[in-house]
């Protein structure tokens, strides 16, 4: 199973390949070249980034992603397609840009963001198919993909469609518009074309989503971008700006610091503090994170305290994927088949253990029918170790858990704690691991991932 990555990156067009019998449009994929090739730029940030990983062995990265990379660029080499040189620069210039940053420190980074944008308009391996013509996309094992059968220029949406490139450019769902711009219809005219959010006073239609600037709402009586009501002000239509929250007539401000947060809202760089119900500072790095809530830039750890959050580029060989048949139910880490690294295939052999997240520490200083390291939720975040019953309150099952900010802040509508144990250890990684996803960690506990 494959982990997908937690932001939006363009590793699916990577890669370098040694090639010969250059042909029009690309050359021709030289298999054991491109994967291992590939592979090398995928493990950059493990030499530079001080990356947690899953891998026993981090030297070992280009190994264990290759058997990976190499089924997308085996299906791309049977389909005839070609690899595209000219895409390598953009991956290089983006990865090195990226550097070792944290996701608070390039969010609003608009130098990344095209870098990103250039990157992933650029295929690794593309076919000759014309516009209007079937396809189909090369699946990259945690890329969005590695190319497809269309010509460079198109994507691949069951037929070869253009991608958006300027103002003007026809989009939909399949495809995205450059950065600062946005998929709409101002016309109203049908046609969804990338353009500009409109500023205040500015021409809009109502039935976009997002076509007015921050704060702004399209007027449907005007067909203008207005201001959403402030404080104090009534709330028709039950959106308030960002400053405030409707009570169901009028906007009042979010709380501030110090002050009750029933709706389990604060006001911009506060969050709601379950054990004490007012809105506070999240905790800083070592700092305890009962709810799962650190500052930005740091994460809530499995043992309960805030820490450094990794850089974003860990994500890269994590995302592809360190063991190709990890989770099918056969160990395949050097004591099974040994066709992959040492802690790539945790669930199949025994890495993980089988009752986590019951509240109760069952690693050798718990329980002791686990090994050490394998109960993580409930031996490091305040399990009962003595083997005996915990409360029905040791998940985080709130009646309505949402993410409120970058740091994957769990809130529960009801605004009381969330009780033991602490927000999933693999929260944040870009795969759902609640009981829909991985089954990995308990309902509600992983919202960024799961989409709650």
């Amino acid at each position: 199973m494959s982990r997908r990555i937690g932001v939006c990156l363009a590793f699916g067009w990577l890669g370098f390949v040694s090639c010969k019998d250059k042909q029009e449009g690309g050359v021709a994929i030289e298999y054991d070249a491109v994967a291992a090739d590939l592979a090398q730029l995928v493990c950059q940030p493990y030499a530079s980034c001080d990356c947690a990983t899953g891998l026993a062995e981090p030297s070992k990265c280009e190994a264990a992603v290759t058997p990976e990379l190499a089924e997308g660029i085996a299906e791309a080499q049977l389909l005839g397609l070609h690899y595209h040189a000219e895409c390598l620069d953009r991956a290089n210039a983006y990865i090195d840009a990226l550097g070792c940053k944290k996701a608070n420190e390039v969010a609003d980074d608009q130098r990344i963001t095209d870098l990103a944008f250039a990157a992933q308009r650029c295929k690794l391996v593309a076919g000759n198919g014309q516009l209007g013509e079937t396809c189909v996309a090369i699946d990259g094992g945690g890329f969005s993909q590695l190319g497809d059968t269309c010509e460079q220029g198109l994507t691949c949406a069951d037929l070869c469609i253009p991608i958006p490139s300027k103002k003007g450019d026809l989009c939909g769902a399949f495809v995205e518009c450059p950065p600062g711009l946005a998929c709409l219809d101002p016309d109203a005219d049908g046609g969804r074309t990338c353009e500009p959010v409109a500023a205040s006073g500015k021409k809009c239609n109502p039935h976009d989503d997002g076509g007015c600037d921050v704060d702004l709402t399209c007027d449907p009586n005007s067909l203008k971008c207005a201001k959403l009501p402030g404080a104090g002000q009534p709330c028709p239509t039950g959106v308030c700006d960002t400053s405030s929250i409707c009570d169901g007539m009028n906007c009042v401000a979010l709380p501030g610091d110090g002050q009750p947060c029933p709706d389990a809202v604060c006001a911009a760089g506060l969050s709601c503090d379950f054990d004490t119900g007012v809105c506070a500072a999240p905790p800083g790095k070592g700092e305890m994170c009962p709810t799962g809530v650190c500052a930005p830039g740091f994460v809530c750890s499995a043992g309960g305290t805030c820490v450094d959050a990794p850089a974003v580029a860990c994500d890269i060989p994590d995302a592809v994927g360190f063991c190709l048949y990890r989770d099918d139910g056969v160990c395949d880490e050097p004591e099974g088949t040994g066709y992959c690294e040492e802690g790539t295939d945790p669930f199949d052999c025994g890495g993980i253990c089988a009752t986590q997240f019951d509240g109760v520490c069952d690693e050798p200083e718990g329980s002791g029918t686990c090994d050490e390291g394998s109960d993580p939720f409930d031996c490091g975040s305040g399990g009962d170790s003595s083997g005996g019953d915990t409360d029905a309150s040791a998940s985080l099952t709130g009646a309505s858990a949402s993410l409120t900010d970058a740091s994957a802040t769990v809130t529960d509508s009801a605004g009381s704690s969330s009780g033991g144990g602490g927000p999933c250890p693999y929260t944040n990684d870009g795969e759902c691991d609640e009981p829909e996803g991985s089954g990995l960690c308990p309902e509600g506990t992983d919202p960024a991932d799961c989409g709650g």
